[in-house]
């Protein structure tokens, strides 16, 4: 069950259909399928617009809406609906992880562009190599940071306005600790500034992120020392006592990989934070979505 909030409610907004496909004639919304948008010519007689229309906001902005989705091995034949759902969430910031430039990003990076994310800073550039995406409504400046430019693909640092995003995609297993270590060290440095670490991390805690018993997972220890120097676990803050799991494997073992931790100074902002699980129960990925509001 997706816990759905609305972002109308949330953030005080109106209703965001405006940011939905419409007839150029009847400027009906229409809903977008698995088809891509720009290959449907005609319904009824009437023209389609062939791109997403930025959704109107004539109320004052009070919020930001970070979105982050794993596209697994970038997306590939799946990106029409990967892209319809990222876009339903209407998002100010996106991370994505498993981003490939190839003609599925094409797709990806056109329609969020249209829709108002024109703004794209990507961490890589080679067509069969994962690596990270981030598009955002407002500029995007990339900042990068000392202690974590032994992995450009994996850990991608840029500033929206007042706040700085980490993007992150670690690896698996020990490979991950001296991620782990660059982010601490940042962390140490960086309490006064707004930050939040986004993105698809790999580890979870050992009890309350996994199903099914305690699971060993491989710098615990690091987000634990993390969250002790006073960041905040976005989704557990909001939820304390509710299991949600973000990935699966193949034997069917829940676990929650998928987190935005907030420095000291980013976290009184924090608003609302949910999981989309419909991306990943109907197969269009194999990770649930994020979705965290900041008061702006």
């Amino acid at each position: 069950m997706v816990n759905v909030v609305s972002r109308a409610t949330v953030l005080m907004r109106p209703n965001y259909d405006m940011g939905r496909p419409k007839c150029a004639i009847t400027q009906a919304p229409v809903s977008l399928t698995s088809q891509d948008a720009a290959r449907i010519n005609s319904c009824a007689g009437c023209t389609f617009v062939s791109h997403w229309l930025p959704p109107a906001r004539p109320f004052q902005v009070l919020a930001m809406r970070l979105v982050t989705l794993n596209l697994r091995h970038g997306g590939g034949r799946r990106m029409p609906p990967l892209l319809a759902a990222l876009l339903d969430h209407v998002p100010d910031i996106l991370v994505l992880t498993e981003h490939r430039h190839n003609a599925a990003s094409t797709l990806l990076r056109e329609g969020l562009s249209a829709a108002g994310l024109r703004h794209q800073i990507a961490s890589h550039d080679g067509p069969r190599v994962n690596h990270l995406l981030v598009a955002a409504r407002r500029p995007l400046q990339a900042v990068p940071q000392s202690c974590l430019r032994f992995d450009r693909q994996r850990l991608l640092t840029v500033r929206v306005d007042n706040l700085c995003l980490v993007a992150a995609h670690l690896p698996n297993l020990r490979a991950k600790l001296p991620h782990w270590q660059g982010l601490l060290h940042l962390a140490s440095s960086g309490r006064r500034t707004p930050t939040v670490y986004m993105g698809d991390f790999n580890t979870g805690h050992n009890v309350r992120d996994v199903e099914n018993g305690p699971f060993p997972f491989t710098a615990s220890d690091q987000m634990e020392a993390l969250l002790a120097r006073g960041w905040v676990d976005a989704w557990r803050h909001m939820h304390p006592r509710t299991r949600e799991f973000t990935w699966f494997s193949h034997r069917g073992r829940g676990f929650r990989l998928d987190h935005a931790f907030l420095s000291p100074a980013c976290a009184p902002r924090l608003r609302a934070a949910w999981f989309d699980h419909t991306v990943r129960e109907t197969g269009t990925t194999d990770h649930s979505a994020l979705i965290v509001d900041l008061e702006g």
